[in-house]
């Protein structure tokens, strides 16, 4: 059973090494790329850590209905990686993390997390029981 949210949540960044990205052409999966991503989310006032980084994948939002606009309302604040601000268009793209994840022992639950590059957030977008 999945149960669908559009909670914000707060989100600690760091350095992964196990990280599952999905099938290329061939159907291959990669496991071991390091990337960055979330070590642990706040959530429902608890503090979730992060075990193991089941899925990850960018979902391109509708570009081409930005496409050019850079100077409109569709720009936005962007974080980078070495905390600094980067003035962008807000295209859609996101960023979505499945993280075996929990809050004390015993409690692993399966999350999916959501990275909006336009505005900068996270969200819980998923619980999977």
């Amino acid at each position: 059973m999945t149960r669908l949210h559009a909670d914000n949540i707060e989100v600690e960044r760091g350095v992964l090494t196990d990280v599952v990205s999905g099938p290329d052409s061939a159907g291959a999966v990669a496991v071991g790329n390091p990337a960055e991503g979330p070590i642990r989310f706040r959530w429902h006032h608890r503090w979730y850590a992060v075990r193991t980084v089941l899925e990850h994948w960018v979902e391109a939002g509708k570009w081409w209905q930005r496409a050019g606009r850079a100077g409109q309302s569709g720009a936005a604040a962007c974080p980078r990686r070495d905390g600094g601000v980067v003035l962008g268009i807000d295209d859609g793209e996101r960023e979505v993390w499945r993280v075996e994840a929990g809050w004390r022992s015993g409690s692993m639950g399966v999350y999916d997390l959501r990275f909006e590059w336009g505005t900068g957030r996270w969200s819980l977008i998923r619980v999977h029981d």
